[in-house]
């Protein structure tokens, strides 16, 4: 089996720092189960002292079989930089793509992980999609929710919710690549999993996997031409999806008042207020 993690990075030294830190022991139980390990590190040419920071960690990752990759090269944006790394992972590999920042979860269940790793390698499907916890401040949100516990419960929940990358394995195959759109600036990766959920198959797991903080470029609602980029994008993925027009409708409005709502409260404010508004939702 072959497993690999890719980070696309430029000038976020303390992000790329924690993610690494937290792939180390995922890195570690993978190998001394037979796994072939792989890290790949894509950096946009960062001014800061990220480079340097990776290189800290290259050195332990050798030395305990991983093997680390890193580069630094000019990239037209983020998701230029995840198409690069991808074109340098092995045929039939498993990957997750995660943002420099993003962890693993602190309370995974690495057996239980390896149990169900193993069985995605061994079947047909493209995509494995995990639970995934987003954070802000001492709060926290699962997607999917915890109600979501089989296969046929998350075909119900993806046909009206947005997975995030950072959950979801890809295998690698020559008939359905991994290609992030370039002509995309915010929702490439929403789309690259909504067009392969609907060509191929996918198996879900409730494990928790990963972490993260909850914003992002897909939740920054500060900018009114950053809206409606995603209210243009999230359009076409509501197709892709086949939901009802009343959903798209309400969706692409949610985004409208998601916008006016950080500027009349600000934008940490706006965070609050959404993290209150999820947990309501959750409970």
């Amino acid at each position: 089996m072959k497993f690999s993690i890719v980070t696309a990075v430029r000038n976020d030294k303390s992000g790329v720092v924690k993610t690494l830190r937290s792939s180390y022991p995922l890195c570690l139980f993978l190998i001394s189960k037979g796994v072939d390990v792989s890290i790949f590190v894509q950096d946009g040419l960062s001014t800061d002292d990220t480079l340097d920071a990776v290189k800290s960690f290259q050195k332990d990752f050798l030395i305990s079989g991983v093997d680390f990759n890193l580069s630094s090269q000019c990239d037209k944006s983020h998701f230029d930089a995840m198409n690069i790394a991808t074109s340098k992972l092995s045929h039939n590999s498993l990957v997750v793509y995660m943002n420099a920042g993003d962890v693993f979860h602190p309370q995974l269940n690495l057996d239980e992980f390896y149990q169900e790793l193993y069985k995605f390698d061994s079947g047909s499907e493209k995509l494995l999609f995990l639970r995934s916890c987003n954070t802000f401040q001492d709060e926290f949100y699962y997607m999917p929710g915890k109600n979501v516990v089989n296969q046929t419960q998350f075909r119900s929940w993806v046909r009206f919710n947005t997975p995030v990358h950072q959950a979801v394995i890809f295998k690698v195959d020559m008939k359905f690549p991994i290609h992030y759109r370039l002509d995309w600036e915010i929702m490439s990766d929403s789309y690259l999993i909504y067009y392969l959920t609907r060509f191929c198959d996918f198996k879900f797991s409730p494990i928790v996997f990963c972490e993260f903080e909850l914003g992002g470029l897909s939740g920054d609602y500060r900018s009114a031409s950053k809206v409606f980029v995603q209210i243009s994008e999230q359009f076409i993925i509501s197709k892709l999806r086949d939901e009802p027009f009343i959903s798209i409708f309400g969706r692409l409005s949610s985004l409208l008042i998601k916008y006016l709502i950080t500027k009349a409260l600000g934008y940490n404010r706006f965070l609050t207020f959404h993290m209150t508004i999820l947990k309501w939702f959750k409970s």
